[in-house]
């Protein structure tokens, strides 16, 4: 079985935004700049809601993916996106975008086309990156 997250790194930024919300929160009660201040709380605070973790799992037969917010944790069954067979899966791709990626799977629906699905990973380490790759890699070339 092999698990690919990001935990470690939404972790990190979880502790980078709580301590500049702090320190927006401290600059307001001792400035007069509470506009300026508060805007930059506004951003910080969504992309704090917009902070998810990715985990994809792969245990030979079946590939899985869950997705949730660190603090609105639901437990495993519910937290899941996609489960479907290892032999259904036919392509793979990795979409760079500013401030995260696209995993797009092509999976064979057994009908006329396959379907392409996507999931937004935000954010994926490089060394994360590089397991999937290639546990995807790995799963694709075992069904060929």
């Amino acid at each position: 079985m092999r698990k690919i997250n990001n935990f470690k790194v939404v972790n990190l930024l979880l502790f980078l935004l709580t301590g500049i919300t702090v320190g927006i929160a401290i600059t307001i009660i001792y400035t007069k700049a509470e506009l300026e201040i508060l805007l930059i709380l506004f951003i910080v605070l969504f992309v704090f809601t917009k902070i998810r973790y990715f985990e994809f799992e792969y245990s030979r037969e079946c590939i899985c993916i869950r997705d949730y917010h660190p603090l609105f944790k639901k437990n495993k069954e519910e937290s899941i996106l996609i489960e479907f067979p290892a032999s259904f899966l036919r392509g793979f791709e990795i979409e760079k975008k500013l401030f995260h990626s696209i995993l797009i799977l092509t999976i064979d629906t057994r009908k006329e086309r396959d379907v392409p699905v996507r999931f937004k990973i935000f954010p994926l380490g490089a060394h994360s990156e590089c397991l999937l790759l290639s546990c995807l890699d790995d799963i694709q070339n075992k069904m060929v």
